[in-house]
């Protein structure tokens, strides 16, 4: 059984399932539509493995196929989308598929693929916005490093840990001037559970958690809980909330001789962000269960 759930985790002699089966399915579509070389639309089997391999790192990055599963970042459950794949051909003879990036608002993303130079793959992510502002990332790749075709015109993945990176460069690049665009952290926190949430805000000293609060209204109602005032009350003052005060008040009034807590703070929640992500991310405190894998790729 195939347990490898994120390319990153990939070798040259196992992939994750949901990428096997996405070739698989290409490969079927190819022999259904009778698709020959001169045919329009024509593209080689390396050109196919590297638009699937750019589709597979895109989803588990974030973006998704259609707005069935609206969640933030990885999650095994968009695979579905997989299973319902459309011809991804088109007439230019490029391959070609449309993603959505949950809160990107207005934003359509086109990853492609395309022959150059009759040994080169190009990767293309093209980002629109709803003003018709376009952003395009690119990366070349040799097939001839990174594929191997065998004697029946099979062609396998070689130094695929390498290959990722260079086919992320531009998945990573079109998302992150989304982002900035919209004037956005990366927002993963806002679909982690409540426990956990909480868990990471009692993490951030009370200032950074002021900010990142302040960066989105998601997320604002969390800077009058009681019970994270608490936590930072006891943590940096070793007290209680002062009678007639609600922690907050007791923690600002703590703070008099420290530089003030602007509730109103505009500063960028980025560097706050890459705090509390890495804390989610490395934790041994916290347990983290993971969506169910769909049986489909088990």
């Amino acid at each position: 059984m195939n347990r490898i759930l994120r390319v990153e985790e990939s070798n040259d002699k196992c992939v994750p399932r949901h990428l096997e089966l996405l070739v698989e399915r290409m490969g079927k579509d190819r022999l259904f539509h009778d698709v020959k070389p001169g045919d329009e639309g024509f593209l080689p089997v390396e050109c196919e493995l590297i638009f699937a391999l750019g589709v597979v790192i895109a989803l588990e990055e974030g973006f998704r196929m259609d707005e069935a599963w609206n969640t933030i970042g990885y999650d095994r459950r968009v695979f579905d989308s997989l299973l319902k794949m459309s011809n991804f051909r088109t007439k230019t003879g490029t391959l070609s598929v449309e993603l959505l990036l949950p809160l990107s608002h207005g934003f359509r993303f086109h990853l492609s693929t395309a022959i150059i130079l009759n040994n080169c793959t190009l990767v293309t992510v093209i980002s629109e916005d709803n003003k018709g502002k376009c952003f395009s990332s690119s990366a070349a790749i040799e097939n001839d490093k990174y594929l191997k075709t065998s004697e029946k015109g099979a062609a396998i993945f070689e130094k695929i840990s390498e290959l990722c990176a260079i086919v992320k460069k531009p998945i990573y690049l079109a998302k992150l001037n989304a982002w900035r665009s919209l004037n956005q952290v990366f927002p993963d926190i806002f679909c982690l559970p409540e426990d956990v949430k909480r868990f990471l805000f009692k993490k951030l000293r009370a200032p950074d958690f002021v900010k990142l609060c302040s960066s989105s209204s998601k997320i604002s109602p969390y800077l009058n809980e009681d019970d994270i005032w608490r936590h930072f009350l006891k943590r940096d003052f070793k007290c209680d909330p002062a009678m007639n005060k609600t922690a907050k008040a007791t923690y600002q009034s703590k703070m008099m001789n420290r530089p003030m807590i602007r509730l109103n703070t505009t500063s960028s929640a980025a560097p706050v962000f890459a705090r509390i992500d890495e804390q989610y991310r490395n934790s041994s405190e916290y347990s983290f269960d993971l969506p169910p894998y769909p049986e489909q790729f088990s």
